[in-house]
C-alpha cells in the first residue's frame, strides 16, 4: 500500500519542487558524462524523478528506469516525449528474486539512485540500492551516489510540539 501512495504524479510535486536535491543529482550526472557515455545504467527507484533523464542526457547507452509503484508504467512514455528513446521501464520489485533487467542483460555499468528516505532508512529505500548492487552491478561498476555523510543535531520545538500533539485530543470530537 504505502508504495503504491507514489503511483501518483502528484506524490512527486515535492521531490521534483526541491532545487537543491534535483540540482546536486544534475551536477553529479552531467559533470561526470565520460562515466556515463555509452554504458548501461539502472536507475533504482526512479519514481517519476529526473534521474533517468539526466542520465540519458549524458550519453548512457540504455538507461533502465527500475520502479516498483504503478507509475512506472508512464516512464518509457515520459522519456519518448522527451526525445529519449533508451530509456526503458523496467516495472517490479528488484528485491524480488524473480526481478529480471530486460533484454537478457545479467549486470550494469552503473548504478544510480535516491535511496535518502529521511536519514536514508525510512521508506526502506537503501535495501533496495544493495540488493542492485549485490546482484547487478559490474565488477568495478560505479554507484551514483556512492557515499552519504548523515549530520544529526538536537532540537529542542516545544512550540512545534505541541501543534502536532494538540491536534489528537480533538479530532472530530475524539479525544486520540
Amino acid at each position: 500500500f504505502y508504495f503504491n501512495s507514489y503511483s501518483h504524479r502528484e506524490a512527486y510535486e515535492e521531490l521534483l519542487k526541491d532545487e537543491v536535491h534535483q540540482e546536486a543529482y544534475r551536477t553529479a550526472i552531467l559533470a561526470n558524462k565520460h562515466l556515463f557515455r555509452d554504458r548501461v545504467v539502472l536507475v533504482v527507484g526512479c519514481g517519476l524523478g529526473l534521474a533517468p533523464y539526466l542520465v540519458a542526457e549524458a550519453g548512457a547507452k540504455v538507461v533502465l528506469a527500475q520502479e516498483k509503484n504503478l507509475i512506472g508504467r508512464y516512464i518509457s512514455r515520459i522519456a519518448r516525449l522527451n526525445g529519449h528513446d533508451n530509456i526503458v521501464s523496467v516495472p517490479g520489485d528488484i528485491t524480488d528474486p524473480e526481478f529480471a533487467l530486460p533484454y537478457g542483460l545479467t549486470e550494469v555499468d552503473i548504478i544510480v539512485s535516491e535511496p535518502m528516505g529521511y536519514l536514508l532508512l525510512h521508506e526502506s529505500r537503501i535495501r533496495d540500492v544493495i540488493v542492485a548492487r549485490d546482484r547487478f552491478l559490474k565488477p568495478g561498476g560505479k554507484m551514483f551516489p556512492s557515499r552519504f555523510t548523515v549530520n544529526l543535531c538536537a532540537v529542542a520545538a516545544p512550540q512545534e510540539y505541541c501543534l502536532w500533539m494538540d491536534f489528537w485530543e480533538d479530532v472530530q470530537g475524539f479525544d486520540f
